[in-house]
């Protein structure tokens, strides 16, 4: 077993389509608590708001390659492309 962003997670061999989502559950986690720390507005709202953004689509995507990414660079890309559109009274 080896160790991912923190966590516990038995990570495949080879990632592909059919098994990297393995990884996405604490991405994911990590990186709703983080947009929602840093912008002030609750895990849930950020939870439902980011499974419908465009940041989510491309990391349910393997081929994109997002999975990759950091929660901290999920974040961060979250808040270019989303922020202003959904929490225009938060940010």
């Amino acid at each position: 077993m080896k160790i991912y962003h923190g966590s516990m997670v038995q990570i495949p061999e080879q990632i592909n389509q059919n098994n990297f989502r393995v990884l996405l559950p604490t991405k994911i986690a990590q990186t709703v608590k983080l947009i929602s720390d840093d912008i002030g507005v609750s895990e849930d709202k950020v939870f439902i708001d980011f499974y419908n953004s465009s940041v989510y689509k491309e990391l349910e995507n393997e081929k994109s390659k997002r999975w990759w990414d950091s929660p901290l660079q999920l974040c961060d890309e979250y808040k270019r492309k989303c922020v202003n559109r959904n929490y225009k009274d938060n940010a």
